[in-house]
């Protein structure tokens, strides 16, 4: 999960594979010059929002439809530099 800006105190969360890939690979490059590459991105719309209560704890909110389920299963930790 990835944290995003917070506002008054409020913090959004999405998943790390929220993105959708944009390749930076120039076409012109010849095939064998190219890197073989790949993305972890899948365009998943998961996300979550916190807001801070008086009393210290957290109100958490799951929103409704596609942004309340992820488009993809669990990711190996490993798969993650800072795991």
């Amino acid at each position: 999960i990835v944290k995003n800006g917070t506002r008054s105190g409020r913090a959004r969360f999405r998943c790390a594979k929220g993105r959708d890939y944009e390749p930076q690979a120039k076409p012109e490059t010849h095939e064998s010059k190219r890197r073989k590459t790949s993305t972890q991105f899948t365009g998943c719309k998961f996300q979550l929002a916190a807001q801070p209560l008086p009393d210290g704890r957290w109100a958490v909110a799951l929103p409704d439809g596609p942004k309340a389920l992820h488009n993809h299963g669990w990711s190996d930790p490993t798969a993650f530099a800072h795991a």
